[in-house]
């Protein structure tokens, strides 16, 4: 998929993004953040982590690729950097 574009996101699939063209846009009063690395929900149980390229992924999802990695330090699987988990901060939404 394209840099704009969500995995999980059903209109950003091909088949049905046809369709959505023709559909006018919906408003929601309540926004969800997932991540894209892993498509979770982005909430206090599972909190935003920016990383020192800017990106942005679920704390479980980091987790996961550190594991992956033997713990300390992984890859950012965007750019490739090595990225230590010092060097990442919480971020917040309002």
């Amino acid at each position: 998929l394209p840099e704009h574009q969500a995995p999980s996101c059903p209109v950003c699939c091909g088949p049905i993004r046809g369709l959505a063209t023709r559909l006018p846009s919906c408003q929601r009063s309540r926004s969800a953040v997932t991540c894209r690395l892993s498509g979770t929900l982005l909430d206090e149980d599972n909190p935003p982590l920016v990383l020192p390229s800017g990106h942005v992924y679920a704390e479980a999802a980091v987790l996961r690729l550190e594991a992956a990695h033997g713990g300390g330090a992984f890859r950012d699987p965007r750019t490739d950097d090595v990225v230590t988990m010092g060097s990442l901060r919480r971020a917040y939404f309002l």
